[in-house]
C-alpha cells in the first residue's frame, strides 16, 4: 500500500494493484467520487526525474483542449505519488492505419502549442538523442552490462547466444559506422518542428502505453518524456518489440511524422531501423538477465526470436 496524505483526500477507498508498472507501482483507487489511478515512483534520483517528467507532461496536456491523456488529479513530490483519472479502454498490440494517424495528431497537438518549451525548458527526455555520441553512450552502457553474463543459465541459451553474436557482428561492421553518420543527419533535421520550436516527445510510445476506447486512442505513461529529437521517438517506436503494425500502418506513421512534423521527405530510414533494433535487443537481453523479472523471460524469448529470423540485423547472422 502506498502511504501518502493524498489518499486521505479521496475519502473512503478501495485499492487494488494494476498491471504494468515495470519501474513503479500502479494502483487502482476506487472511492465514492469514482476511480483513479495512483502511481508511485521510488525516491532515487533517476525516479525523481521520472516523477518530474510525468507531472510536467500531464500538467501541460491539461492546458490543451481534449488532449487524449489521463487528467492529472493530484501529485505529491514528497512521496513520489501521481494520481490521475482512470481511463477505460482495451489494449491492442496491433496498430492500424487510422491509429497511426491518431498518434501523429497527438504529436502535432502537443508540439504546435507555444507553451511546450516553457513547461519543459530544463527537462529533456531520458536518453534524449542530439548526436551520434548520445546513441553510442546508450549502447556502451548496455553492452557493458551484458558482456559478463552467462547465457547458459537462461531458459533458451541458443537464442540469446545467436542474438548476442548478431549484435557483436553489427557493432564491429562498417555498416554500423555508416548508420551512425546517417543518424547524425536525421537528428539535425528533427530537433525542431515545422512550428519552429524544439520537439516535445512523450517517449516510450508503444502499444503497451496506448488504450483503445471505442476507436479513439488514449496515451499513458510519460515518465521518459521531454525535449528530444524526433528521430529518437521514431526509431524507438517503430522497432518497439511488443508493438505490431498492420500492413501499411508503420509506413504511414514514418512518412507522416517526418513530412508533417519536420518537413523531411525522401529520407532513408533503414539505418534508424537497424540502430534502434540493436538498442531494443540489448534492452531485452538486460531484462531477461534481471532476476527481478524472471516471469517475463519467456515473453522476451518470443520477441528476441524474431531478431534471429526476420530482422533488421539478419544480414549479420553467422
Amino acid at each position: 500500500m502506498i502511504k501518502c496524505h493524498l489518499f486521505e483526500s479521496l475519502g473512503s477507498h478501495k485499492v487494488s494493484l494494476l498491471g504494468g508498472g515495470r519501474n513503479n507501482r500502479v494502483l487502482l483507487v476506487e472511492s465514492e467520487s469514482g476511480k483513479n489511478v495512483a502511481k508511485q515512483f521510488s525516491q532515487e534520483k533517476v525516479s525523481q526525474g521520472k516523477f518530474d517528467r510525468e507531472v510536467a507532461f500531464l500538467e501541460f496536456c491539461g492546458t490543451l483542449s481534449a488532449a487524449p491523456v489521463p487528467k492529472l488529479v493530484m501529485h505529491c513530490p514528497d512521496h513520489g505519488v501521481v494520481i490521475t483519472s482512470f481511463e477505460n479502454g482495451s489494449s491492442s498490440q496491433t496498430i492500424i492505419g487510422d491509429q497511426a494517424r491518431q498518434i501523429l495528431s497527438f504529436l502535432m497537438l502537443i508540439n504546435q502549442n507555444s507553451q511546450a518549451e516553457s513547461f519543459f525548458s530544463d527537462l529533456y527526455a531520458l536518453e534524449s538523442l542530439f548526436s551520434r555520441d548520445n546513441f553510442q553512450e546508450s549502447i556502451d552502457v548496455r553492452t557493458a552490462r551484458i558482456s559478463a553474463n552467462n547465457f547458459s543459465r537462461w531458459q533458451d541459451s541458443k537464442i540469446f547466444e545467436e542474438v548476442d553474436s548478431v549484435t557483436a557482428l553489427y557493432l564491429s561492421s562498417d555498416q554500423y559506422r555508416d548508420d551512425l553518420e546517417a543518424l547524425d543527419e536525421l537528428i539535425e533535421s528533427t530537433t525542431r518542428t515545422i512550428f519552429g520550436r524544439k520537439f516535445l516527445s512523450p517517449s516510450d510510445l508503444g502499444s503497451h502505453n496506448i488504450l483503445n476506447r471505442g476507436g479513439k486512442l488514449v496515451f499513458l505513461d510519460f515518465e521518459y518524456s521531454g525535449l528530444d529529437s524526433g528521430i529518437n521517438l521514431l526509431g524507438d517506436t517503430i522497432t518497439q518489440p511488443d508493438t505490431c503494425w498492420a500492413p501499411g500502418a508503420r509506413e504511414t506513421f514514418i512518412h507522416e511524422l517526418m513530412t508533417s512534423l519536420f518537413a523531411v521527405s525522401g529520407c532513408d530510414i533503414a539505418p534508424v531501423e537497424r540502430l534502434f533494433t540493436l538498442r531494443w535487443v540489448l534492452i531485452m537481453i538486460m531484462r531477461a538477465q534481471n532476476p527481478v523479472y524472471p516471469s517475463v523471460q519467456s515473453q522476451l524469448l518470443v520477441s528476441l526470436a524474431k531478431y534471429v529470423g526476420d530482422s533488421q540485423l539478419r544480414d549479420y547472422r553467422r
